[in-house]
């Protein structure tokens, strides 16, 4: 700005500056934002396809159980077949229950992120 310039065209670079700064932010924002909505979804497809290769596990024991039913029942293994399908059980609800955390925690993390990032470029103050 020069010496006789009017005071007005201060207010108009200040505001384009300001204008300039907040879609900067804003695109910023986004960008983070789709990054953290791939990764989000890329780990929970992998939590999901890990928790179903876990039931496809306790189905094949259950198949074989019941394949050997006059077995089993024979040598009352009932105790140890039931255990070993409650562990698998208890291991594929624990990835069902991770992948549902992970479902959960994911939109309150990108309103995390965009709010640092306004609050940490200023634009908040």
């Amino acid at each position: 700005m020069q010496q006789g310039d009017p005071a007005w065209t201060g207010y108009i670079y200040a505001f384009s500056i300001f204008a300039g700064v907040a879609v900067g932010v804003l695109c910023e924002a986004q960008y983070f934002q789709n990054v953290m909505r791939v990764g989000f979804r890329l780990r929970a497809t992998l939590v999901a396809a890990e928790g179903l290769q876990r039931t496809d596990r306790r189905i094949g024991l259950m198949n074989e159980i019941l394949a050997a039913m006059d077995t089993v029942k024979c040598y009352c293994w009932e105790s140890s077949f039931q255990s070993k399908v409650q562990s698998v059980r208890n291991d594929e609800l624990s990835r069902f229950r991770k992948a549902s955390l992970l479902g959960a925690v994911y939109p309150g993390t990108i309103l995390q992120i965009f709010c640092l990032v306004f609050a940490r470029s200023g634009v908040l103050i």
